[in-house]
């Protein structure tokens, strides 16, 4: 919020220093002053009302705009409500946290309370959050996926007594697993990103597969994940192409870099100059045909580089076949071909960087709160901090995006693609600066 200090014409005297020539406008200077802005703040409306007498008749005042039904759950604010999500699913904190924090400042809100905002919250966005996942699925160009273990507590008991049943049984147990996690895809289109999170006990491949069967664009998908065999296996590629992240292969061999130095070293250097080439071509602002031809002309030959190291070690018996080192050489020559993809198709990342900086927000949320207590949970937590992360990485402000989201949940399942976050921000010009309105 700017505010402007005028000098009004009385202040425009004579010199005071030569008492000859009258002062001129000279240049501003700017001064910032940071205030403190309340968290949550009360407002209470008195209603007046006027009775006939004779027929008692009740006049009531018309309700201004902020009591409007459609902007506030019982008596808390959109605004408060997306405030509450914000703390809690963007920046991990507990609800008992929040409520002493609350009290604080003169608003207590109990964590039970605030369970019925979000899950109020999350009922009026369902809709808007399937349409972000269906559109995800037909319209990406890249995916990025990614696991971290997450508790959900009466799931993870239910597939405990599913595999102890199995096992009274004498059935297989094999594929049953009793993991819980979280799972993040993220998708990349031209004008920007949707964040997706995923809590339960399906694993990221599963999820991919679900995206590449729903998926009716006849161009294929670039998805970047681990090598994780479970994350391709169920996919149907005749609808992806498979990339893989370079950074997990890098740190393969960084981890050894201590004890390996001199061999280690030439990868590394080889490494650096092809992340400076990606770097360099973003720099240029190539377009995907530019950038695939650029790798393949500086970056594949490092590529080749590292792959023939790692063959002549291992030919030469030059590193014990057992050893860890020989692990790293034998991913590179195993995987090779995928760790490639960037330099042989169009729009393939180079790492997977981008889901596991999304996965923090989970793994922040859950050093925090520790676990979801069921699955109805779990998708509450899903629905807001997807919205949330998809706002924050588009550079939406996030509390303000979430606030009209709700104010507007009716209006959005007509047209949900204008609340994509690009038209949304192009149409509405809210940035991710906080609007000087909220600061007055």
């Amino acid at each position: 919020m700017l505010k402007k200090v005028l000098i009004t014409p009385e202040d425009i005297k004579q010199c005071p220093s030569c008492n000859k020539e009258t002062l001129n406008q000279g240049y501003t200077e700017k001064q910032t002053l940071v205030l403190a802005m309340p968290l949550l703040k009360v407002k209470v409306f008195h209603m007046p009302s006027l009775r006939c007498s004779c027929c008692q008749h009740v006049e009531k005042a018309a309700l201004p705009e902020e009591l409007n039904p459609q902007n506030k759950i019982g008596r808390y604010h959109h605004s408060a409500v997306a405030t509450l999500a914000s703390f809690r699913y963007q920046f991990g904190m507990p609800a008992y946290r929040f409520e002493f924090l609350s009290a604080q400042i003169g608003a207590k809100i109990p964590d039970a309370t605030q369970w019925d905002l979000m899950e109020h919250a999350a009922k009026k966005l369902r809709h808007f959050y399937n349409f972000l996942k269906d559109y995800s699925a037909n319209q990406a160009q890249v995916l990025h996926a990614d696991d971290s273990p997450f508790l959900v507590v009466d799931l993870k008991k239910d597939l405990k007594k599913q595999k102890e049943i199995a096992i009274l049984n004498s059935q297989k147990t094999n594929g049953m697993s009793t993991a819980t996690r979280t799972t993040n895809i993220t998708a990349l289109f031209p004008e920007g990103k949707i964040v997706l999170y995923f809590f339960g006990s399906e694993h990221a491949g599963n999820r991919l597969s679900v995206f590449c069967n729903q998926r009716t664009n006849s161009e294929k998908v670039v998805i970047m994940t681990d090598a994780l065999s479970a994350n391709t296996k169920n996919v149907d590629e005749n609808k992806a192409d498979f990339s893989l992240c370079n950074v997990h292969a890098r740190r393969n061999f960084y981890d050894l870099k201590e004890y390996y130095t001199e061999k280690i070293d030439k990868i590394l250097l080889l490494y650096r100059d092809i992340f400076l080439n990606d770097r360099k071509s973003k720099k240029k602002k190539h377009n995907p045909t530019e950038r695939l031809l650029f790798h393949k002309k500086y970056s594949l030959p490092l590529m080749e580089k590292i792959l023939h190291i790692c063959q002549s070690e291992l030919t030469e018996k030059f590193v014990e076949p057992n050893s860890v080192l020989a692990k790293a050489y034998k991913y590179i020559i195993r995987h090779f071909k995928k760790l490639c993809a960037f330099c042989e198709i169009k729009n393939a990342p180079l790492e997977n960087n981008l889901s596991e900086r999304m996965l923090k927000i989970a793994i922040r949320y859950r050093r925090n709160s520790l676990f979801f207590k069921n699955q109805n949970g779990a998708d509450v937590g899903a629905i807001m901090t997807s919205i949330l992360a998809t706002a924050h990485v588009n550079e939406i402000n996030s509390i303000e995006y979430l606030t009209t989201l709700l104010n507007n949940s009716k209006t959005i399942m007509k047209n949900p693609e204008n609340w994509l976050p690009w038209n949304f921000k192009n149409s509405s010009g809210i940035s991710s600066n906080m609007d000087s309105t909220l600061l007055n």
